[in-house]
């Protein structure tokens, strides 16, 4: 009698641990499958005082075509990711046509993409008129986000 009541136990025992092991690998596995990297993107991507540095330091040096087609993209690309947008296989315009971002920004982007626009596909060199659009544009942007 005493070794079935020993037997019930250890098999008792086991089943609880099995448990345990059971729900710790389903709570690490949520910990691992939860959107912290996106709460992290976030959080990385909410200025653009990168960008407004690398575009006032090329702009320094002369390179005013250079400045704006590399400052463009990477702003585009930041702004997409902070509010989700897939744009890949879409133009700007596509994308801004789309309302899956906030008009105050839309309209930001559009001037900025109105300089860029010809100086990336039409090789022009932007005057000194439109950097200067570009950059308040840029820092008003950083001020939004």
């Amino acid at each position: 009698m005493e070794s079935i009541i020993y037997d019930v136990s250890f098999w008792l025992v086991v089943n609880f641990l099995l448990i345990v092991a059971v729900l710790g690998l389903v709570l690490i596995r949520q910990q691992l499958t939860k959107p912290v990297a996106h709460a992290a993107a976030v959080i990385q991507q909410k200025k653009l005082d990168e960008e407004l540095a690398l575009y006032k330091s090329m702009i320094d040096e002369g390179n005013g075509k250079e400045a704006v087609k590399t400052v463009f993209r990477s702003v585009w690309k930041k702004i997409c990711r902070l509010y989700a947008v897939d744009e890949r296989g879409l133009t700007v315009v596509e994308v801004m046509s789309s309302g899956k971002l906030p008009e105050k920004i839309r309209e930001k982007i559009l001037l900025l993409y109105r300089i860029y626009e010809p100086v990336k596909f039409g090789d022009v060199e932007p005057s000194r008129e439109q950097l200067m659009v570009f950059d308040k544009t840029l820092e008003q942007l950083s001020e939004d986000f």
